[in-house]
């Protein structure tokens, strides 16, 4: 008589290597496909490649000197009654220096410091128009090791109107 659990297991097993191959197919088979048309031009990524949708962001970062960067909006923003963002980096590697905002008849401003992290809240007494690629904020830092690529990341940028609604901004980041 024939043993069912040898029979169950030499079909299991022969069912999980014909997966494994018929996995390996496709893969190889679809990196062929794509990276030999035109599609696939888009889909392929290269680590060192060089990020050049950041100034298409609402707001950006941009570089103004080796140990200074700038906030700027890329589009106009009309009656602009609260402006925020945040700013994280790795503290272990730069150290902040000095923070200005740029823009004028700012009111308050409400700022978390963490080490790695800042949150800047600016609020105006009278709506403002920002312009485009009107500097907002600007950053002067300190890195110590000059050897190592660090980022400066904007993130959670928003702003209020003068009707009170709400508005998220997309936001980029800067490599130094």
């Amino acid at each position: 008589m024939e043993d069912i659990i040898q029979k169950y297991k030499k079909e299991r097993k022969i069912k999980n290597i014909s997966l494994v191959i018929f996995s390996l197919f496709l893969a190889i088979w679809l990196n062929f496909m794509f990276s030999n048309n035109y599609s696939g031009s888009f889909i392929l990524g290269n680590v060192n490649s060089k990020i050049t949708w950041n100034e298409s962001a609402d707001l950006y970062i941009t570089k103004i000197k080796d140990n200074i960067v700038n906030i700027k909006s890329s589009k106009s923003i009309n009656n602009v009654k609260s402006i925020s963002f945040s700013i994280a980096y790795n503290s272990k590697n730069i150290e902040i220096k000095n923070k200005e905002i740029l823009l004028k008849s700012w009111e308050k401003i409400d700022l978390i410091n963490n080490d790695w992290y800042n949150t800047l809240i600016l609020n105006f007494k009278n709506p403002i128009n920002i312009s485009e690629n009107e500097d907002i904020f600007q950053i002067v830092f300190d890195k110590k090791d000059f050897s190592k690529l660090e980022s400066i990341n904007l993130i959670n940028s928003n702003i209020t109107d003068k009707d009170n609604n709400n508005y998220l901004l997309s936001t980029s980041w800067i490599e130094i």
